[in-house]
């Protein structure tokens, strides 16, 4: 994980979406771990939240390649999920259909294990 600067499009979409106000800067996380999206961890002086926009080709060897529009699906599901059981999911905070990603609440791993790191594990 490597703090930086959050490129200009994600701080713009952010910005639009109220995430954080003019003079509150974000620092921004890049998480890694995932192939199909690019994950930020999103530090303002307010709140913490994760960022997950999708990705067109898949960062893997060879050329893979999947529709981003399913970003759109994967947060309609989170908001489905929370709405018929609360706390099941990670709670929405923004969704932008243009720049195809969404924001949504931040839950640290120290008390929401990754699934795939406990599958490997045999846990």
């Amino acid at each position: 994980m490597r703090q930086r600067e959050l490129p200009e499009k994600l701080h713009e979409v952010l910005m639009r979406s109220g995430l954080f106000q003019p003079g509150e800067p974000p620092v921004g996380t890049q998480l890694t771990g995932g192939v199909s999206s690019d994950i930020w961890r999103i530090e303002t002086a307010s709140r913490t939240f994760c960022v997950k926009l999708a990705l067109p080709k898949l960062k893997v060897q060879q050329d893979w390649f999947a529709p981003v529009e399913r970003n759109r699906y994967e947060h309609r599901w989170y908001r489905t999920a929370c709405n018929a059981v609360p706390g099941s999911a990670p709670k929405i905070l923004a969704f932008d259909d243009e720049a195809m990603l969404f924001a949504m609440e931040f839950l640290p791993v120290e008390t929401h294990p990754l699934w795939k790191e406990r599958l490997l594990s045999g846990s």
